[in-house]
């Protein structure tokens, strides 16, 4: 099912947001000890970069909140989504997340995070329910023309309920324990 566009919209922005303050994260360089000389008791070092922590776990953290918002539990992003609390404050990883958030905002942006199945039912819906509306307007007072559209409609709605039912986590049983399906009054 696609987002609401007020709804895709709000995360659409903080996806933005989050990869513009991703890329004004601010990069030190740090020496760290490489070797020595255990004769002359020289030290030598060398520099890497890496971000600010505090500033790093505060991204991260803001982005794993989003992300769990909108990665659906059976993507396939969600074992990335899963690794983005190994993050670590080095350019690198940070360049991952950011990437990251780039492809995701762009798929959510093109709809291609939304259940294919559930798109392609609530198209059927649509349709369905169209023809109902239909059937209501062709039909002539008074001579229970009103019937098939109430047969239509009712089904679309057992169907639609049954789909939320199985979508639930855990989910809801739509069959008897003899396994011969729900009809709509145990559905609700």
């Amino acid at each position: 099912m696609k987002l609401p566009p007020k709804v895709q919209e709000k995360y659409l922005d903080r996806l933005d947001e989050l990869i513009q303050k991703g890329e004004q994260l601010p990069v030190h360089k740090k020496p760290v000890k490489s070797g020595g000389n255990y004769a002359t008791g020289k030290v030598s070092y060398r520099e890497v970069e890496e971000i600010d922590l505090p500033k790093f776990i505060e991204w991260r953290t803001n982005c794993i909140t989003v992300l769990e918002q909108v990665v659906p539990q059976k993507s396939v992003h969600r074992s990335t989504l899963d690794s983005f609390q190994t993050l670590s404050n080095i350019p690198s990883q940070l360049n991952f997340g950011i990437s990251f958030l780039r492809s995701l905002r762009e798929d959510i942006d093109r709809g291609f995070l939304q259940n294919l199945a559930s798109e392609i039912e609530s198209e059927i819906t649509a349709d369905y329910m169209g023809q109902a509306e239909n059937l209501l307007k062709e039909g002539s007072p008074g001579k229970y023309d009103h019937v098939p559209a109430a047969v239509l409609a009712g089904a679309v709605l057992e169907k639609s309920l049954k789909t939320i039912c199985s979508q639930l986590s855990p989910p809801e049983h739509t069959n008897t324990q003899n396994g011969s399906p729900l009809k709509l009054n145990a559905l609700h």
